[in-house]
């Protein structure tokens, strides 16, 4: 009996490591913001959507974030399917920022901590950003925000989270 419980536990532990296996799987829903806000906690107001076939980053869809003085948008996405220890390749692509404080945060959802960051810094063509980061060994679960602290816009597209090898 004891046996046949410690098989069906290291069953259940491969079968549930194969089943948060990413490998070269896009992590994060919507990036390319095709469907809306779908998958993204964002505000009710500050984001609009854009649908202008030659104008996105990818596809045809992109966000504008629009931050008011003395307020702050974070558009927020919990990652799933991360492999505990695992390297990922966060990027987005930005034009046209306005904003002094933009920022691209992955956390520690458990403890708060960010993970890695960078600053979005974008002109008036698509600029690419790029940042790495580990999925915490415990399995804690994890967020990508692409951050405003201070007053601007922005147009953000093509977001993206890839498991490296």
């Amino acid at each position: 009996m004891k046996r046949a419980l410690c098989a069906l536990s290291l069953l259940g532990l491969v079968a549930y490591a194969y089943s948060n296996d990413s490998h070269g799987e896009e992590i994060l829903q919507n990036g390319s913001f095709e469907n809306g806000l779908t998958g993204w906690k964002a505000p009710t107001s500050g984001i609009a959507l854009r649908n202008d076939a030659g104008s996105a980053a990818s596809g045809e869809a992109y966000v504008v974030a629009t931050i008011s003085e003395g307020h702050t948008l974070n558009l927020i996405q919990p990652l799933g399917k991360l492999e505990g220890g695992q390297k990922y390749l966060v990027s987005l692509k930005a034009r046209n920022n306005s904003s002094s404080d933009a920022r691209l945060i992955i956390r520690n959802l458990l403890n708060g901590k960010y993970l890695n960051s960078g600053t979005i810094d974008a002109g008036d063509n698509w600029t690419p950003l790029e940042t790495t980061f580990t999925a915490p060994a415990d399995g804690s679960p994890v967020s990508l925000e692409i951050s405003f602290r201070a007053a601007g816009s922005c147009e953000i597209d093509d977001v993206q989270v890839t498991r490296l090898k």
